[in-house]
């Protein structure tokens, strides 16, 4: 069985290195030997304004928060919106 991990990454400065524009994040971790077809979704609440991305690439959220982790997904980068 999987776990996935979670590895927070605190903040980063965003926004021309404002400190009142910090972004919080984190990382997500995929291990294991769990290979679904189409990959797995990260499903997060839309008023986290969260922003993933996979290999420097963002993803677009699908649906109410829904993120599609392309398949081979080993690690996604999770940025959450100022004061979240």
């Amino acid at each position: 069985m999987s776990t996935p991990r979670i590895a927070t990454a605190g903040r980063s400065e965003a926004g021309g290195g404002h400190a009142n524009r910090a972004k919080r994040g984190a990382t997500l971790a995929l291990t294991g030997k769990a290979a679904p077809a189409q990959g797995f979704i990260l499903r997060l609440p839309r008023s986290l304004k969260a922003e993933v991305k996979v290999g420097g690439k963002t993803l677009k959220a699908v649906g109410d928060g829904d993120f599609l982790l392309p398949l081979g997904t080993q690690e996604a980068a999770v940025g959450f919106a100022p004061g979240r």
